[in-house]
């Protein structure tokens, strides 16, 4: 799809969009509630959101 960009945003920026911790978040991606769209490399790679999957969970 041509000129449809998706933000994706880090762990601590959906934390902080939902106002929550960003151990909550993880929890709520280990419980199913949020899925990440990618995970980076490495033993600690950060999940990444799409922004717009968030902002339909805050309302």
């Amino acid at each position: 799809m041509y000129g449809m960009e998706t933000t994706l945003i880090t762990t601590a920026e959906v934390a902080e969009r939902l106002g929550v911790s960003i151990p909550t978040v993880n929890r709520w991606v280990r419980d199913g509630r949020l899925t990440p769209v990618q995970k980076l490399p490495g033993i600690r790679g950060a999940n990444l959101f799409r922004a717009d999957d968030i902002e339909r969970e805050s309302a």
